[in-house]
């Protein structure tokens, strides 16, 4: 059996997730805190599976590193996943109304730094 490239398998990831995150917003009704998590934790997955192949394409085009290179795959998915943790983040602070303009700026900080 041929071993498929991780770029293919992220994007295939990246689609069921989007269908499932679909399915969960048409037929699980927000009422309780147990479906508000879960709706944030498949939105986090989504985001994820779909920066992460966004990033190997961007960091393979304009990082020119062996280092890099060698281990660009887990920098693509710390880099999605942190980009995903930041969208996230945010939406928990919107829907306890504990958000504010300068969390977004400390957010981007604690994800770029």
């Amino acid at each position: 059996m041929a071993r498929r490239h991780p770029i293919v398998i992220m994007v295939g990831v990246a689609l069921v997730a989007w269908i499932g995150l679909g399915l969960f917003g048409k037929f699980v009704a927000p009422a309780g805190a147990l479906a508000r998590i879960l709706f944030l934790l498949f939105v986090f997955i989504t985001l994820a599976a779909t920066f992460t192949p966004i990033a190997l394409l961007i960091g393979r085009r304009f990082v020119r590193s062996k280092w890099y290179a060698q281990d660009a795959w887990r920098h693509a998915l710390r880099q999605g996943a942190l980009a995903a943790l930041a969208v996230v983040a945010n939406l928990v602070l919107k829907a306890l109304d504990a958000w504010f303009w300068a969390d977004i700026i400390l957010i981007v900080l604690a994800v770029v730094a």
